[in-house]
């Protein structure tokens, strides 16, 4: 078997060899045998079944050579097969097996029959094959060419049919079938290599359609010929081919349709390319144009995409061939009903009917389809009618015409430009054109229209208006004709030249007739027509006179620019060559006429005369411009700012040098070649350089250049004001705050002021310059600039300084500059308060202060009450014994010294705080040297207190001891008596002693205030110095603790000796009492010769008076200083011995008594003396008496005050009470001299003064001096000399106003500026000129009301008063005025407007005009009160107010029309709608509001036309996502024509029909999810619009938690939704995968985050059906879901028994709300509230989320939400046009805040919402119930899905309470606080974390503890706002760093994004609560190297310096911007929080 089968035989197999079978039994034998027989059938049976046919049943397509190689072949195997079975040896088996009786042997030889019959069969139809295997090879070989296939057609079929005839077997039908399909399959194949699918397209690409159509033409036409031969033979065999075309040409024929398929849609493409040649007209023609163009973009995108075909279209096996080529059929039959319908618009459009019958022409290929064809036949009657009409309408045209030419009327039809003649004969011929092609064009039409009555009457009208017009038209040539010679001869003889009506200029004199003719004569040649022999003659010469006049028009210009430029100053130097040029030119005034020989002459030498003039006023002007030039390099700053601050000596050093070693040689070289320039220019004029005019011209000169100079300075004036600007913190100087080393204070080095004076002769060092000398020194550097330039004005030595520093602006400039220095000196003083605590350090002498510490703290000793001056010094020469020897015998408290020193050292810790330095305003002051002056200082006070404390500690210690060792030794030496002195004295000393001792030893035991004694004081002293750190040796405590003890024992032994001397005591006492009685006697006497014998009550004071009181006064002075040292003496005894003491108070008392009255005649001789040296002032001297009255206020508030302790005693002394009274007359006296010497007292004053006193007062004697005043007694007449003052300086003070007034509006000008995009000014910044109108009606009212004062200025101020008010008046009806014509002239310039508004327009354009014109006026005169008290002003502005307001009203009622056709209109503001309508054709335009109309619509994408003259795009295919960049392609291009509120409502369908459309495909793709690798549910969201894959998402979770449920309920397996879950969550898994992905774009990445959030709240939603094992859809739990679902072709929506389709408003890629619980049960309030009918109110308080929840069910429902923050401004008509606007446009409206409106509006709103919800009820009861009546006589369409919702914040203040009629409309919904760990969850896992469940619930435990633990700070937020930000950035890090542990993103994004806005005690706890919510997390700051060299490049190139602190906090605000849409920057002040700062 296996040779045979390599042989392409059958072998039969054989059994064993003979032998073999010889040694079997027969049973053996013959089973052997029999199982060959059976092997031997099923091969030769296999061989018999073969069938031609096989292969073609295969599928596969052979040719007819397969044929005849199968019979070949088979014929071939037949035979081997018969020689194997008729061998010898299969014959011997065979006879075996008969022998033996097998059945098999029986059935072989049957087999064997049939393989026999086979055989022959076989054999003979290879041979009568054979006969046509030539034609075959030829038919499939390529030796003949595909067209010539049909040459062998003929000869293959007469052999096939003598076959058919002779042949005994190849005569049947399944033989013929077979034989003619493998000749089509032959014919097929070579057509396919004639033309195929590749081919075919590559041809259509190439252009090459009429090749492709050719191509397929032939195949067609060969695969006919084919079945033609076929048929004609069919019909010739005598015996029928009984077989059906079907069975022989199936596939033929399905090639053949093929090809004629292909041939249809080549045909198109050659039809359609038309379309692309094609531009239609009319005034739709540009918009047609583009829809043609359009049709045809899409059509080639129609076959773009069916060549997109994956398949051989000539494959006619492929199925999808014909679904392909009937979408292709279909969308081009789509296309071709719009061309129809293009075809219609333009047809109607086209006026005329050339343009109609030129546009069927256009459209002649498309045509011939059958759907424009069918419209031909109707357009052809029309044009007839039409050009019926329009012959009608030529022939009236011609007629009225006509008549107008005739009478020479201006409206006659000649065309503007033309001459008559030429223009009456242009008009007529153009009348004939007119008629003439559309009467040809229609001759040439279809023969069947010309048989038309309509036809023939047409052509019989056209002939008769041709005849007409040919008449007219010859008998204006012959009238033109008549006239002509007699208008040339003369004119031609006029002269050349003639003045203009000035005086001055001239013109050419060329006569219009002239130039009538020429034109006449032009035109007619132009148009053929003859002309007569003289205008010929003058029109050849036409050239020659336009040469002449273009000449002469030249020199003429000239001429007249040269006079009419110059200027006063400039002509002068030109007055000689003038009039030369002048009398030239008179001769072509006079002399010359255009037929003169000359006239070419005279031009010529009239041309060079001009020119040379020309040509110097060229150079001087060039010369004036090169000046200016020159100058112009010096506007510019002279300094620029550095880097750095630096010292004002360094910086203007610097500048000085670069001054004079640059910009001083160079201003010196302008001013040589301006001066060169100057002086050439006289050279080349030829002028005398002393000459008036030369001179006028040199002044002319330098006050240019005095104009550029001021300029220049101006340029650095600015630059330095620019630095020194407040607004500008970058520091330009830097200087020092030192302690000053002489003044011991701090001080600034250099100082901002110099205050010190350097003396004689001493040189003021540079370096020590201050900053205001430093800039002024700048100053006077840059107006130095003028001294450089040389004066031009004959004052040659002179320089420009003088005119720089009179500028207004430059001198305005400098104050600028010196405020600025006033303003950082403030600042500077506001700093150096800082320091103010220190100002002790400096301020106070350390050793008075503390001296006065010692005083005023020392605690006091209480003495005796009736203790006198003996006793306590007595008492204090006890205190400076020994014991008390150097120390403090009343030392303040140590808790004293202790705080003194511990607040000494806190101010040392304040000192080290101090920083190196401080930026203020643009200075730097360093204060490091400042602060170590500070600590020495510091140091030395501290050093002070505790030293003192320890010196005093030492001594007292070494006082201690050495008195108690003085009282030892001396009590020893006690006296025997008293007898002699000697003895006394050493009796005294002993005495002393014991005193001592005993007063110390008291001290030693006794407790003073503190309750310690002195021994514990030293102990505490010990202490307090040691707590400062001084050190106390351990022996000196010892000391300490031994003094006690050593004082107990001396005490002791004083008390010894105080018994031993009693007696000698005793016995002086008696001593002592008799000497006292004595003196006492003496002191009596001596006091009362005192009292009579003193001045006490002496009146006079003159100087002799006063001398003598002083000699006795002094000699009772002497007396009684006698008598107190004898009383010393005397009261020390009596201490000593223990004595009463005597009382001397009498004695004290008289001398303090003495003291006083030295001190009263002190006083009388200070007082005397000062007024002595005031009476001889002259009058004229005396400038003020402020000095003088403060001097004797002074004398009597404070020495003569009766409070004083002195005055108690002398003020009842008669001297005194004197003094009293002469001091209150010249303190009188004074006051009136300061007022009558005030400079309002004028002379008229003083005349009334003088009829008060009736005495003359001449002031004007240089004499009159204040004694002369005094002696007027003008104090007699204190209230008369008072009222007078009082009325001088009111008026003065009115007089000042009244200046000031007339002063400020002499001066004032209106602000105006220039309006963009129009040449008018407008008045701004008026706010201070009606203040200042305010100020001044407010201050002249004071005046009138002031009648006593006002008398003398009363004309005056009325006056003033009258010109504020109309000036009041005008400007409030100006400004009304302006801002109305502001807004409307915009808009009544737009033709869009103006068309539907004409006479609005013409109202609004003259008023316009006016004020324009009023405002050039006041433009050319500003001047406020010129501009405003022009008589009739404020009626006209009045006026013109309410016609622009009768214009506005208009407008309203045009945009309310609008709005009824385009409901959304009510959504955006009048300004908005008038912009849109005033951009109506501009679509683009209008797009930029369309966001307003449409939420999702951003823009729309247009398509550029390809008209070249079409300037706007009207069609567009694409719309843009307002919030992420996405793009929605539309299902078919969108045509922007037509009105624009038409078009814009055609768009909202086309918006909803676009999403259905992509809606439908993207459900059918989504139903192939995971099908293929292809096929990926994340691949259909990438390619889906992100509304689309939400949407598409919903309704394929709703059918697959459907099909769970059911699928549960039925089979009662709870794994359905279980298995659902888990495909959920895979596709998150899935889905969070993706978003990390760093390649995403923005787009889809927001895409997934969408689809994340909804499948997370679709995950949770079967979680909480599988815990509720939930196994019926009817369940609540699965009822309350908002579910989608798909009914083709619709989505729809339902909800808890609600039920809605989907709105298909379009949304945009815009993040979905994170859906809770919450959000859920709000869902079904607000959808149940709609299923009844009402309105829904969420509330609850802020960040609850009652807004954001209606905004996105709106979006899940597809519905436009508006949303509307509610305030108390909204009125009822406001509210009336918004529910106009959502009821019409069935959107949703959200009423935020709703209760702020104001309670009478919301009665009103009520009423709205009822009637619309009762309309609502009405429609669903009714459909047909569109309409309803909203208000009285406003009836509006309802959109059946309108929706209000009010969401409130209840408790709030300023809530208003909703009356009951309105709350019942409305079904409350209560909302809280969301559950934020789930939305944290949510927004995580969209952000692409896993562990987004533990993640979320420390994000929200570390936002509860802040909120708990941190400071109340206003800029913390801790709310949902500030979540989301965090996990933004969190999201970013994430993709950034995939790898990292989610952990720690968390953590980093947590501290990175709150770091920045944390204060600092803040950061320490919130730090600690992130390390313990993520302990093990590490995560370093994310740094951004790029973003920081970035920020430090720019810093230096603004300036700033790149400090570390500074450049993380710019990145730290670039990071916050990244999640934040804004921010607030919150610091200090001066901190730079703002560029303003």
């Amino acid at each position: 078997m296996v040779i045979g089968e390599v042989a392409g035989r059958t072998q039969l197999p054989l059994p064993f060899q003979d032998e073999t079978l010889q040694v079997m039994n027969n049973k053996e034998r013959a089973h052997v045998l029999e199982t060959a027989i059976i092997t031997w059938q099923k091969q030769i049976k296999a061989v018999l079944t073969q069938d031609p046919e096989s292969l073609l049943k295969q599928g596969q397509d052979p040719n007819p050579l397969k044929e005849i190689e199968f019979w070949q072949n088979r014929s071939r195997n037949l035979e081997h097969i018969l020689r194997q079975i008729n061998s010898d040896r299969i014959l011997k088996y065979l006879k075996d097996l008969e022998r033996s009786k097998s059945a098999y042997s029986k059935n072989f030889n049957e087999l064997k029959k049939e393989v026999m019959k086979a055989y022959k069969e076989a054999d003979s139809n290879y041979t009568y094959l054979l006969t046509i295997a030539g034609l075959f090879e030829d038919l499939v070989g390529d030796s003949i060419e595909f067209p010539k296939l049909p040459e062998l057609f003929q000869p293959i079929m007469h052999m096939i049919h003598l076959i058919w005839d002779h042949s005994s077997h190849y005569n049947t039908t399944p033989r013929l079938v077979v034989l003619i399909r493998e000749i089509c399959n032959a014919i097929i194949s070579k057509a396919k290599k004639f033309i195929d699918g590749g081919m075919l397209f590559a041809m259509v690409t190439s252009g090459d359609n009429e090749e492709a159509l050719t191509k397929l033409t032939i195949t067609y036409e060969v695969c006919t010929k084919f079945k033609s031969a076929y048929y004609e033979y069919k019909s010739k065999v005598k015996t029928p081919w009984n077989v059906t075309a079907n069975a022989v040409f199936y596939k033929l024929d399905s090639f053949m349709d093929r090809c004629q398929d292909l041939m249809q849609f080549v045909s198109t493409i050659i039809q359609f390319t038309k379309l692309s040649r094609i531009e239609l007209g009319g005034t739709k023609g540009n918009n047609l144009s583009l829809s043609l163009n359009q049709v045809y973009e899409e059509f080639k995108e129609v076959v773009e995409e069916f060549k997109k075909v994956s398949f051989d279209i000539l494959d006619t096996s492929i199925k999808e061939f014909d679904e392909e080529f009937l979408k292709f059929r279909t969308r081009v039959k789509e296309l071709e009903r719009r061309i129809g319908a293009i075809l219609n618009q333009s047809f109607e459009d086209l006026d005329t009917i050339i343009a109609k019958l030129k546009l069927l022409e256009s459209f002649e290929g498309l045509l011939s389809r059958q759907i424009l064809h069918d419209e031909l036949e109707k357009k052809y009657i029309v044009l007839l009618d039409m050009f019926k009409t329009d012959l009608i309408k030529v022939q009236a045209l011609f007629l009225n015409g006509k008549k107008l030419i005739e009478e020479s009327d201006p409206q006659s039809p000649i065309p503007v430009g033309m001459p008559p003649v030429a223009g009456t004969l242009n008009w007529v011929r153009g009348l004939e054109e007119r008629i003439r092609e559309p009467m040809e064009k229609l001759s040439d039409s279809n023969k069947s229209i010309q048989e038309r009555e309509e036809y023939k009457d047409v052509n019989k009208l056209y002939i008769s208006i041709m005849k007409m017009l040919k008449e007219f038209e010859a008998s204006k040539i012959t009238e033109w004709e008549g006239t002509v010679d007699a208008s040339s001869e003369a004119k031609l003889l006029l002269p050349v030249l003639k003045k203009n009506p000035d005086g001055v200029t001239m013109m050419v004199n060329f006569d219009q007739a002239l130039v009538d003719l020429l034109r006449e004569v032009k035109y007619l040649l132009l148009l053929d027509k003859d002309v007569p022999e003289k205008a010929k003659e003058v029109f050849a010469k036409a050239d020659t006179y336009r040469q002449q006049t273009c000449q002469l028009e030249y020199i003429v210009d000239i001429n007249n620019e040269i006079l009419t430029t110059l200027n006063p100053v400039q002509a002068p130097l030109f007055n000689e060559r003038i009039e030369r040029m002048e009398e030239q030119l008179n001769e072509g005034t006079d002399k010359y006429q255009w037929v003169s020989e000359k006239l070419t002459e005279f031009i010529t030498v009239s041309k060079h005369e001009v020119t040379e003039v020309n040509k110097l006023v060229l150079q001087m002007k060039n010369a004036e411009l090169k000046i200016k030039q020159s100058m112009m390099k010096w506007n510019k700053p002279m300094m620029e700012k550095k880097n750095k601050p630096q010292s004002p000596y360094e910086l203007y050093e610097g500048f000085s040098a670069n001054f004079d070693s640059d910009l001083c040689v160079r201003m010196k070289e302008s001013a040589k070649d301006i001066s060169a320039t100057v002086s050439g220019l006289g050279d080349i004029l030829k002028v005398q350089k002393t000459s008036a005019e030369w001179q006028e011209y040199e002044s002319y000169v330098n006050c240019m250049v005095i104009m550029d100079i001021v300029e220049a300075v101006k340029k650095s004036l600015e630059f330095l004001k620019l630095v020194t600007s407040y607004q500008k913190a970058d520091p330009i100087f830097e200087i020092n705050l030192l302690l000053d080393e002489e003044d011991k204070c701090p001080a600034f080095s250099p100082p901002l002021i110099n205050t010190k004076v350097p003396k004689g002769g001493e040189k003021v060092d540079p370096r020590d310059k201050s900053v205001r000398d430093v800039i002024f020194s700048l100053i006077a550097t840059f107006m130095q600039l003028a001294a450089y330039f040389i004066r031009l004005d004959g004052k040659k030595t002179g320089d420009f300084l003088k005119e720089i520093t009179d500028d207004f602006e430059v001198s305005e400039l400098v104050t600028c500059i010196s405020n600025n220095i006033f303003s950082l000196e403030s600042a500077v003083a506001k700093y150096s308060t800082k320091f103010d605590e220190f100002q002790f350090l400096w301020a106070e002498d350390l050793e008075a202060t503390f001296q006065n510490f010692l005083d005023t703290s020392t605690e006091k000793v209480e003495e005796p009450v009736e203790e006198d001056d003996e006793e306590a010094e007595e008492r204090q020469k006890i205190l400076n014994r020994t014991i008390f020897k150097g120390v403090a015998t009343t030392l303040p408290p140590l808790h004293l010294f202790d705080a003194e020193i511990a607040r000494l050292t806190a101010v040392e810790g304040r000192i080290a705080e101090i920083s190196d330095y401080i930026d203020i305003n643009w200075i730097r002051i360093k204060s490091d040297k400042l602060r170590q002056s500070l600590n020495e200082e510091i140091r030395r006070w501290i050093d002070k207190y505790s030293s003192y404390l320890r010196n005093d500690l030492m001594q007292k210690l070494a006082n201690l001891q050495e008195f108690t060792k003085a009282v030892e030794e001396g009590i020893k030496d006690i006296p025997e008596g008293t007898d002699t002195p000697e003895q006394k004295a050493q009796l005294d000393k002993v005495m002393n002693l014991l005193r001592d001792m005993k007063e110390v030893y008291e001290m030693s035991r006794k407790e003073n205030q503190n309750k310690q004694t002195m021994i514990d004081l030293l102990r505490e002293t010990v202490q307090v110095l040691k707590k400062h750190g001084i050190t106390i040796d351990e022996q000196v405590i010892d000391q300490i603790e031994n003094a006690k003890s050593s004082l107990k024992d001396i005490n002791t032994k004083s008390s010894e000796a105080r018994e031993l001397i009693n007696p000698l005591q005793t016995k002086e006492t008696e001593n002592i009492k008799a000497e006292s009685k004595i003196f006492l006697k003496s002191v009596e006497d001596f006091l009362g010769e005192f009292k009579a014998n003193l001045p006490y009550d002496t009146t006079e004071a003159s100087p002799e008076t006063i001398n003598q009181s002083y000699a006795l006064i002094e000699l009772y002075f002497d007396r009684i200083g006698t008598f107190e040292e004898e009383a010393k003496v005397l009261k020390a005894k009596e201490a000593l011995f223990g004595l009463q003491r005597t009382d001397f108070k009498k004695l004290k008392e008289y001398k303090n008594e003495l003291k006083l009255l030295k001190y009263m005649w002190d006083m009388i001789a200070y007082v005397e003396g000062l007024f002595e040296d005031w009476r001889v002032m002259p009058w004229k001297e005396i400038r003020s008496t402020e000095d003088m009255i403060q001097e004797l206020r002074t004398i009597r508030e404070k020495v003569m005050a009766p409070t004083h302790p002195k005055n108690k005693q002398i003020k009842k002394w008669g001297a005194f009470r004197a003094l009293e009274e002469r001091i209150k007359q010249m303190y009188i006296v004074l006051q009136q001299v300061d007022k009558l010497h005030s400079d309002c007292i004028k002379q008229r004053h003083w005349n009334q003064l003088m009829k008060i006193i009736k005495q003359e007062i001449n002031i004007g004697n240089p004499n009159f001096c204040l004694n002369d005043l005094i002696q007027l007694k003008l104090f007699d007449f204190q209230d008369d000399v008072n009222e007078l003052h009082a009325l001088a300086a009111k008026e003065a003070q009115m007089e000042k106003q009244l200046i000031q007034i007339e002063a400020f509006w002499d001066n004032t000008e209106f602000n105006l500026e220039i309006k963009k995009g129009t040449e008018i000014a407008l008045l701004t910044k008026l706010d201070d000129i009606i203040t200042r109108i305010e100020d001044d009606a407010q201050k002249l009212s004071n005046m009138l009301s002031q009648r006593k004062y006002v008398k003398y200025f009363e004309e005056r101020v009325l006056k003033l008063q009258e010109n504020n008010k109309q000036m009041n008046s005008v400007i409030e009806w100006w400004i009304k005025v302006q801002r109305k014509w502001e807004g409307l002239e915009p808009i009544f310039t737009k033709d869009d407007i103006r068309g539907p508004l004409p006479d609005a327009t013409k109202k609004f354009e003259g008023n316009s005009e006016l004020f324009k014109k009023t405002m050039k006026e006041t433009q050319e005169n500003p001047k406020v009160t010129q501009a405003c008290l022009v008589q009739g002003r404020e009626e006209m502005f009045e006026e013109m107010y309410n016609e622009m307001e009768d214009c506005n009203k208009s407008l309203k009622e045009y945009i309310e029309s609008k709005r009824k056709i385009f409901p959304r209109f009510y959504f955006l503001s009048p300004e908005q709608i008038t912009d849109i309508l005033a951009h109506a054709t501009d679509p683009t335009s209008v797009t930029i509001h369309i966001s307003s109309c449409f939420e999702g619509i951003k823009t729309l994408r247009f398509i550029k036309p390809d008209d070249p003259e079409a300037t706007v795009p009207k069609a567009c295919d694409a719309m843009e996502s307002r919030h992420d960049p996405e793009l929605i392609q539309f299902h078919e291009l969108f045509d922007c024509t037509g009105a624009v509120e038409v078009w814009l409502k055609r768009l909202e369908e086309h918006m909803q029909k676009t999403i259905k459309h992509i809606l439908k495909i993207a459900k059918a793709n989504a139903d192939t999810w995971e099908s293929s690798p292809e096929h990926t549910r994340e691949k259909w969201i990438e390619e889906s619009p992100s509304q689309i894959a939400l949407l598409g998402s919903q309704i394929i979770w709703t059918e697959e938690v459907r099909n769970a449920i059911r699928n549960y309920s039925e089979s009662g397996s709870e794994s359905a939704l279980k298995e659902c879950l888990e495909v959920v969550k895979t596709r998150i898994g899935k889905l969070i995968e993706r978003v990390r992905e760093l390649t995403l774009t923005r787009n889809f990445r927001s895409k997934i985050m969408i689809v994340i959030t909804n499948d997370v709240h679709g995950r949770d939603i079967i979680e909480r059906l599988i815990i509720s094992r939930i196994s019926d859809e009817s369940s609540f739990a699965w009822q309350s879901q908002l579910k989608f679902d798909w009914k083709d072709p619709d989505c729809q929506i339902s909800i808890a028994g609600w039920n809605t389709g989907y709105g298909y408003e379009y949304v945009g890629n815009i993040i979905r709300l994170v859906i809770t619980p919450l959000t859920d049960r709000c869902y079904i309030t607000l959808t149940q509230a709609l299923k009844l009918d009402m309105g829904a109110a969420p509330a609850g308080p802020a960040g609850t989320g009652k807004t954001e929840t209606v905004k996105d069910l709106g979006r899940a429902l597809g519905l436009m939400v508006q949303v509307y923050n509610c305030s108390e401004e909204m009125t009822k008509e406001s509210m009336e046009m918004v529910f106009l606007g959502l009821i019409q446009s069935g959107c949703w409206g959200c009423f935020d805040e709703f209760n702020r409106i104001a309670v009478e509006v919301l009665s009103v709103i009520a009423t709205q919402v009822d009637t619309m919800q009762k309309a609502l009820k009405d429609y669903r009861g009714d459909k047909s119930k569109t309409k309803f009546e909203f208000t009285p006589g406003k009836s509006i369409t309802l959109g059946s899905t309108v929706g209000i919702f009010i969401t409130m914040n209840p408790g709030y203040a300023g809530r208003t309470e909703l009356p009951d009629n309105l709350k019942v409309l409305f079904r409350s919904c209560a909302m809280v606080v969301p559950d934020f760990a789930l939305i944290c969850e949510n927004m995580l896992m969209s952000e692409g974390f896993k562990e987004a469940n533990s993640l979320s619930r420390k994000f929200t435990q570390l936002y509860a503890l802040n909120k708990d633990l941190l400071s109340k700070q206003t800029h913390y937020d801790w709310g949902m706002r500030a979540i989301k930000a965090v996990l933004r950035m969190s999201g970013k890090l994430k993709r950034e760093e995939p790898d990292l542990d989610e952990d720690s993103l968390l953590m980093r994004a947590l501290r990175d994004f709150n770091k920045p806005k944390i204060i600092t005690i803040d950061w320490p706890i919130i730090s600690r609560v992130i390390e313990d919510l993520f302990p093990t997390a590490k995560a370093d700051p994310k740094k951004d190297p790029q973003l920081e060299a970035a920020v430090k490049v720019e810093s230096k190139k603004v300036g700033l310096q790149d400090e570390d602190g500074f450049v993380l906090k710019c990145i730290q605000l670039a990071e916050i911007l990244e999640v934040r849409h804004c921010c607030f920057i919150i610091c200090l002040l001066y901190t730079s929080p703002s560029p303003r700062d």
